[in-house]
């Protein structure tokens, strides 16, 4: 959770090979003309995440993606973050919160320009999570790549409960992850009089039971774990986001993070076939290793009994590792 503030901090070009191409993008002219608008009266500063961000698993995805193509660092490591905290099952890790327990359900909007990298980010991972599938499908939360339009469609695709009707699609179960690479669409649709996805998108955050009232084949999920990530443009998001969608909850529940395009590189690098192997098989050794344990994220994390390591090598930072308390 605590990654959630810290990427929203910009990352800085790390690859040394890629200057002349950085040199190329921010001309001295595009620099200086930058500089002056961040000087003008009540201008803000862009955020920058610092290298220290991208540790542990992540880092190294981030890291071997971003070297290799135009893919933005935080495109790939909130899309990660989002897999994770989906194909975690909500029984198997939490946080505590008073006489509840608040699951960890990482949703994300990317914030980026129209060709500054947002789908190179994610069909690069795409191919990691593909191997991962081949791995051990059955760790790997079902993604659902597309956009969002009724409650009733969301619900059917996670319903605990089968139906007469043949026309509806199999059940993935209650864990999903909605990818949507053009998430304004959903900000047009809850605009509309007396439309209640927004409602049904903050309480699939929450994990509230969700129920729509129809007359016939009615649909249910009990325990919904759901987490959307999406795409959008800054002007998008400004034309689209209504006064209500910041104060009646619904944005607080979808940390927004804002990148730009660092390098040009018309040509890829290739990734070693070794590579993604390697880390497609160790995220899922994670997963395996988090689906054994169970308990209160906190408390899993400085204990010294078996299976620790896993939350550890995917989280925290050699310093973290060391803490004695949270």
């Amino acid at each position: 959770m605590i990654l959630f503030v810290i990427l929203l901090k910009k990352e800085k070009v790390e690859d040394g090979k890629s200057s002349k191409e950085t040199e190329k993008v921010y001309s001295k002219k595009h620099k200086t003309s930058l500089n002056n608008k961040q000087k003008e009266k009540g201008s803000i500063p862009k955020p920058v995440v610092e290298d220290k961000c991208y540790y542990g698993l992540i880092g190294r995805f981030v890291r071997e993606i971003v070297q290799a193509t135009e893919a933005l660092g935080e495109g790939v490591a909130i899309e990660l973050i989002a897999l994770l905290s989906a194909s975690i099952s909500p029984d198997k890790i939490w946080t505590p919160f008073g006489s509840n327990r608040t699951v960890i359900r990482c949703n994300a909007l990317l914030v980026a320009g129209t060709s500054h990298g947002k789908g190179i980010s994610s069909s690069q991972l795409g191919s990691f999570i593909k191997k991962a599938k081949v791995l051990n499908e059955n760790l790997i939360a079902p993604i659902f790549r597309g956009a969002l339009s009724t409650p009733e469609g969301v619900i059917a695709q996670i319903r605990d409960n089968e139906l007469d009707n043949v026309n509806y699609p199999e059940s993935t179960g209650n864990q999903l992850l909605v990818f949507d690479e053009e998430i304004s669409s959903v900000l047009k649709i809850i605009q509309k009089t007396n439309n209640t996805l927004s409602n049904l998108l903050r309480k699939l955050f929450d994990g509230s039971a969700v129920e729509p009232l129809t007359k016939f084949n009615r649909i249910r999920c009990e325990n919904p774990h759901v987490v959307v990530c999406g795409h959008i443009t800054p002007k998008e998001l400004m034309l689209n986001v209504r006064e209500d969608d910041v104060y009646n909850g619904f944005l607080n529940r979808y940390p927004m993070y804002y990148a730009e395009r660092k390098v040009l590189k018309p040509f890829p690098d290739e990734i070693p076939e070794k590579v993604i192997n390697e880390l497609s098989r160790e995220l899922i050794d994670i997963l395996s290793g988090l689906m054994k344990k169970r308990g209160n994220y906190p408390t899993l994390i400085v204990s010294k009994r078996g299976g620790t390591q896993f939350i550890k090598r995917l989280l925290l930072s050699e310093k973290g590792m060391n803490l004695k308390s949270l």
